[in-house]
């Protein structure tokens, strides 16, 4: 039996890597983890990796790249409880204070 080590120690922004193992004799090689046959990797690429799934396993290559975690940035222009509740506090006086109807906060943006 031959042993297949873990994935390759680099960030593995492929899902790809859910599939193959990286080869433990070659860099530039993975092996499939249904079929155990190497795949070649020239230049650090998947993409015989991925054409090796869709042609011969038929599964569908949503393999491009694994999602990425929200970022800071859009951490950040999520609204707080706080500023919610300040929006609504001042839709409210503005409806009351202009007898607009209820309606106005209710319609979609065009």
């Amino acid at each position: 039996d031959d042993e297949i080590i873990a994935q390759p120690a680099k960030s593995n922004k492929s899902v790809i890597w859910d599939h193959f193992t990286q080869c433990p004799d070659f860099q530039y090689k993975a092996i499939c983890n249904y079929c155990k046959k190497p795949q070649d990797r020239s230049g650090g690429s998947t993409s015989n990796m991925i054409k090796h799934l869709e042609n011969i396993h038929k599964i569908a290559s949503g393999c491009r790249k694994r999602p990425h975690p929200p970022s800071q940035k859009a951490k950040e222009l999520r609204p707080t409880t706080e500023v919610s509740q300040k929006i609504d506090r001042l839709l409210t006086e503005w409806i009351c204070a202009d007898f607009q109807a209820f309606e106005v906060v209710e319609k979609n943006f065009s």
